[in-house]
């Protein structure tokens, strides 16, 4: 089974000297992936996926927007390679990624997210404005990251605050859908990380 979360056209939004403030956000809505679906895939550092799965077991994922970001194509997933070797790493991979056990997804269709003048703090705003209007979803006591000092070192990850609900989110980024999975639920008692293709540093 392989996953399709959706698909939206973005279009380009005219400036003038005094922006018009946009509509409030759409709720979110929720997918429940089931079991042995292909939800994406993964740039990962190695020959496997095995140093990402010993991170987020060991990191909880306190920055701001911090996650694993699963993307829906291969090919979106070939060209965060680079990523890797600038981040030092020699071997890299593209691994698969498989449900082990369902996955709840909460999937945000707002294009606004895909804006390049948005802030990440502002767009964390916004995804909590679309949970609180989200009926599955308990949205808590949020401060504006916005106002706070919290963008700078918030408490929690907007990724990890759905994952303390069992969810992962799906959102535009640029042009095209990708999956941020928090760190708590990227272990291989939810997820089979398996290597597909390998990357040596001369590729």
């Amino acid at each position: 089974t392989t996953l399709v979360l959706g698909t939206t056209h973005l279009t380009s939004r005219m400036t003038t000297d005094t922006p018009a403030q946009p509509p409030p956000p759409p709720p979110l809505r929720q997918v429940i992936i089931p079991p042995g679906t292909l939800v994406g895939y993964k740039a990962c550092p190695g020959r496997t996926g095995q140093r990402l799965m010993d991170h987020t077991a060991t990191d909880p994922g306190h920055a701001l927007w911090s996650g694993i970001y699963v993307q829906l194509s291969l090919s979106q997933a070939v060209s965060y390679v680079p990523n890797q070797y600038d981040r030092g790493e020699t071997t890299c991979c593209i691994c698969k990624i498989v449900t082990k056990q369902p996955l709840k997804v909460a999937v945000f269709d707002d294009p606004a997210m895909a804006e390049p003048g948005l802030s990440s703090a502002d767009k964390a705003d916004w995804v909590f404005k679309a949970i609180e209007k989200s009926s599955f979803l308990e949205a808590g006591h949020h401060r504006p990251f916005a106002a706070t000092n919290e963008r700078n070192s918030p408490t929690t990850s907007v990724v990890s605050f759905l994952g303390n609900q069992d969810h992962a989110l799906c959102l535009v980024d640029c042009e095209t859908y990708e999956l941020a999975v928090p760190h708590t639920l990227f272990s291989p008692q939810r997820l089979i990380v398996e290597p597909i293709l390998i990357f040596p540093l001369s590729t």
